[in-house]
C-alpha cells in the first residue's frame, strides 16, 4: 500500500521522487510547483468510487477522473509558470529602467554643467526620506503587502502606552 504521506505513488517515476529531484535541481517555489503538477498529470488516481456499475462503466469513470485530474495538473503546471514569467518580465523591464538611467546619468555628467546639475539632485534626493516598502513595491509594479510596514518608523500612536 502507497503511503500517501511520505511517498505518494503519484510523484515517483523510475524510483525517482519528485520531491528529490526538486531538492538537487533547487527550484524556487514556482517552477518547483510547476514542475510538481507537471510531473504528476495523468498519474494521480481518484480516490473515489461511487455506486455499483458494471465493471466497464467504472474503468471509463475512472479514466475520466484521471484525465481531468490530468488536466487539471497540467493547468496548475502553467499557472505557476506564468507568474514566474510575469516576475521575470517585470525584473527586465526594472532593469533596462535601471540600464537607461544609468546610461542617461553617464550622458549628464560628461559635461561639467551636467555634473554640476548631477551633484545637485543628488543632494536632494539625499535630504529625501526613504521610501515605503510599499512605495518600492508600487515602484515595480507590485501588489501592496497588506501587513503594517515593518521599516517604517514608529511613532507614539503604535504602543498602547505611548512609549517607545
Amino acid at each position: 500500500m502507497s503511503d500517501n504521506v511520505n511517498n505518494p505513488g503519484h510523484y515517483k517515476r523510475g524510483g525517482i521522487e519528485v520531491i528529490d529531484v526538486i531538492e538537487a535541481l533547487e527550484f524556487d517555489f514556482h517552477d518547483a510547483n510547476a514542475f510538481k503538477y507537471l510531473a504528476r498529470a495523468g498519474h494521480k488516481k481518484p480516490d473515489w468510487v461511487t455506486g455499483p456499475m458494471s465493471p466497464d462503466v467504472l474503468a471509463v469513470e475512472i479514466e475520466i477522473a484521471i484525465t481531468e485530474k490530468e488536466i487539471e495538473d497540467r493547468s496548475k503546471s502553467i499557472w505557476y509558470q506564468n507568474r514566474k514569467l510575469e516576475a521575470k518580465r517585470r525584473l527586465l523591464q526594472s532593469l533596462h529602467a535601471r540600464r537607461n538611467s544609468e546610461i542617461s546619468l553617464r550622458e549628464k555628467i560628461a559635461t561639467p554643467e551636467g555634473f554640476r546639475e548631477a551633484v545637485a539632485e543628488a543632494k536632494v534626493a539625499h535630504t529625501q526620506p526613504m521610501p515605503t516598502v510599499n512605495q518600492r513595491r508600487a515602484a515595480l509594479g507590485l501588489e501592496p503587502l497588506t501587513a503594517p510596514d515593518p521599516w517604517a518608523s514608529p511613532t507614539l500612536s503604535t504602543y498602547p502606552d505611548g512609549k517607545l
